[in-house]
């Protein structure tokens, strides 16, 4: 186990925000959003400022129609007031 936090402490900044919501926060592009249940990727914001993030959950993985394969809505636009508990970010 602490062989396993080791490798991840050298590529990653685990961060606890005790669930904070994202305006709150200082996200960067990328980080990995942890919320009660849920995982979010930020992917920054668009042209009128609104939280972009990539999102795998059931509806952004799938609309149900066979033809339509996977990952159908997997970007979704617009502010959550959502807290986050936690946020993996990549070390540069």
């Amino acid at each position: 186990e602490d062989t396993i936090m080791e490798e991840w402490n050298k590529y990653y900044t685990i961060i606890k925000t005790n669930g904070q919501k994202p305006s709150e926060l200082n996200l960067q592009p990328g980080d990995i959003c942890c919320y009660k249940g849920h995982v979010n990727v930020f992917a920054g914001k668009n042209s009128d400022g609104k939280y972009t993030w990539y999102d795998f959950a059931a509806s952004g993985t799938s609309d149900g129609k066979k033809e339509s394969g996977y990952f159908v809505r997997v970007l979704k636009t617009g502010n959550t007031n959502m807290g986050i508990y936690t946020i993996i970010r990549l070390k540069k």
